[in-house]
């Protein structure tokens, strides 16, 4: 058993054990629960190690710190408006609550679109004024989303795009989004996928083991976890994004991989008149639409009191 490791999140079993050692040549391996195969990064950070995994620096490979990037917005905005299509086959129009918004780019696309009514939740202060430039500070939460001042069952959709493989506590904040979602609504989720041709071919090396995902999900568990937190799963596909050469070899001097940092180098050379034309491209990841089923509510929804869920007591990590 490897100390200080936790028990699966999803199925509780509680004999995890190391599948990769020393990730990125840190004190961090990869656990894999030998019960329902969810993948998560053991030990976890402590809250000092993820101050440091999120500073300033963090964003850099994101360009999230030169918002003057006109081609890395039309790049994210093709992505997001690709997501909104995708989501108006289950939500038609209300509120949307998209966590973990950064400086808003799904937002825009929502807004623009004219159906839904935008409001976001955004960790960090930089990135989360930003967004409060766009939409109003009323719409946008600076923190978590267990400290979002959102009243209970006000969205018609939540979207979650690459981040609940950041968070400490998935299926507790899956019921958090629950809560806010109005019977019916539509919780949309983007995150890697451990069954992925890309994860099953890269090994240790895929590029999506990262200090700051914590947890690694596939289909196969997310249909679980998603279950006991009361939803209906009503898809889940390989999800696609828009991409540029550019953004692909600065991503991989960031998170440098012995095959594709230099072949994206090479590339960036040879074909450097198209290095900034977005494309299409997989990436190892899963699009995820879950419903919260009409009649379904917890008794902390029905009576008003705090948020305890049957999923939280299951699944939530001890703090």
């Amino acid at each position: 058993m490897m100390e200080n490791s936790l028990a699966c999140i999803v199925c509780g079993n509680a004999a995890c054990e190391p599948l990769f050692r020393n990730l990125q040549r840190s004190r961090f391996s990869i656990a894999r629960c030998p019960g329902c195969g969810l993948e998560f990064l053991a030990p976890q950070p402590d809250r000092e190690e993820i101050a440091k995994i999120y500073s300033a620096d963090y964003f850099t490979s994101w360009d999230m710190n030169r918002v003057e990037n006109e081609i890395t917005a039309r790049m994210k905005r093709l992505t997001f408006a690709r997501r909104l299509r995708e989501l108006e086959r289950f939500a038609a129009s209300g509120p949307i609550l998209d966590v973990g918004t950064a400086t808003g780019f799904f937002l825009d696309e929502a807004m623009a679109e004219g159906r839904f009514e935008p409001y976001g939740i955004e960790l960090s202060e930089y990135a989360g004024a930003i967004a409060r430039g766009k939409f109003g500070a009323e719409r946008i939460h600076i923190g978590t989303i267990e400290t979002a001042p959102f009243p209970p069952g006000f969205f018609s959709a939540v979207t979650m795009s690459d981040l609940i493989e950041h968070v400490g506590d998935p299926a507790g904040a899956l019921a958090r989004v629950h809560r806010l979602l109005k019977p019916g609504g539509i919780a949309m989720i983007v995150t890697p996928d451990t069954a992925s041709i890309s994860r099953r071919s890269m090994g240790r090396r895929w590029t999506q083991f990262k200090i700051e995902h914590l947890f690694y999900f596939s289909p196969a568990t997310m249909r679980r976890m998603a279950a006991s937190c009361g939803f209906q799963v009503l898809s889940v596909r390989r999800a696609r994004k828009a991409m540029t050469l550019k953004y692909l070899r600065d991503q991989f001097q960031v998170y440098r991989h012995p095959v594709l940092t230099p072949l994206s180098r090479g590339l960036g050379w040879m074909l450097k008149p198209w290095e900034d034309r977005p494309f299409s491209i997989a990436m190892g990841e899963m699009l995820v639409f879950l419903q919260k089923s009409a009649a379904h509510g917890f008794p902390s929804e029905q009576s008003g009191s705090p948020s305890t869920t049957p999923c939280q007591l299951r699944n939530g990590i001890p703090t």
